[in-house]
């Protein structure tokens, strides 16, 4: 796993068995995002002028003044998505690393808070909750903060149980304690849905984590977002032989359209909430 230094802005390789404390950040992609790319020859002037450096180096200054934690975390350039195998590893972990963050910052860029208002009519529409990535974001993290675009603090996941509910289609209590032991595949699928992704085999490779595939979930680049569930599904048969794996339904009515045995997308799962 690689850290960010809080201070030094350094990268750093750890062992799984030697990973320090850490912050973790959860936020949506921009245009300005600094990669690994940009920060694996250290901090620059061009780095840290990048709009996105803005919200790493706030994202360290409240670990570092709130928790005293030296280490953070952040896909955009703790990750070389160039790397396949680093790539697959981060599909594999990423849900048990937000598990095991001593915090997650949740970064509502495009969120205001108004006065007088609620955290469900400022927060409801934020784009984070259309993403693919922050399903599992938002599920694993036992201590969750929310902060708007300028940076106000929105409160925790805790203090926000059923808005969350109502926003997500998330349970309250795998909200609460990250645990969906006993909900069915079709019901987890139903969970993402509604969600997006920029890169289409992302869809399947994002809900790795809520299945806890006791194999290694292979990436193939390119593969397309339907074979890519297709494989999701194949393996997750292939540990647990649940059937509501198969509640799914097309709003495709030709019958002359081939269709295999499992899903092409989650959102043929939007109607099995309650499976």
């Amino acid at each position: 796993m690689r850290l960010l230094h809080t201070e030094s802005f350094e990268l750093e390789w750890f062992p799984e068995n030697g990973v320090p404390p850490y912050a973790i950040v959860s936020h949506t992609s921009d245009w300005d995002e600094v990669l690994f790319s940009d920060m694996s020859s250290g901090l620059s002037w061009g780095v840290s002028s990048k709009k996105g450096f803005q919200k790493i180096a706030q994202c360290a200054r409240m670990a570092k003044a709130s928790y005293n934690l030296e280490w953070l975390w952040i896909d955009c350039c703790c990750i070389d998505r160039e790397s396949e195998e680093e790539f697959e590893e981060a599909v594999n972990f990423t849900f048990m690393w937000y598990q095991q963050a001593t915090v997650c910052f949740v970064y509502l860029s495009d969120v205001i808070v108004r006065p007088a208002s609620s955290f469900e009519l400022d927060a409801a529409d934020a784009k984070w909750f259309t993403r693919g990535w922050t399903l599992q974001e938002l599920i694993a993290p036992r201590n969750l903060e929310f902060y708007s675009g300028d940076w106000t603090y929105m409160g925790e996941k805790s203090e926000h149980l059923e808005v969350l509910k109502r926003i997500t289609g998330v349970p309250r209590t795998v909200l609460e304690n990250g645990n969906f032991d006993g909900f069915s595949v079709a019901q987890r699928m139903s969970w993402a849905a509604w969600r997006e992704t920029s890169v289409p085999e992302d869809i399947a490779y994002c809900l790795v984590g809520l299945f806890e595939l006791k194999c290694k979930f292979i990436c193939q680049s390119g593969e397309g977002a339907s074979k890519a569930m297709h494989r999701l599904q194949e393996e997750i048969f292939e540990h647990s032989e649940e059937q509501s794996i198969f509640a799914w339904k097309t709003d495709t009515c030709d019958p002359s359209i081939y269709r295999s045995l499992f899903a092409d997308s989650p959102a043929e799962f939007k109607d099995c909430g309650d499976i």
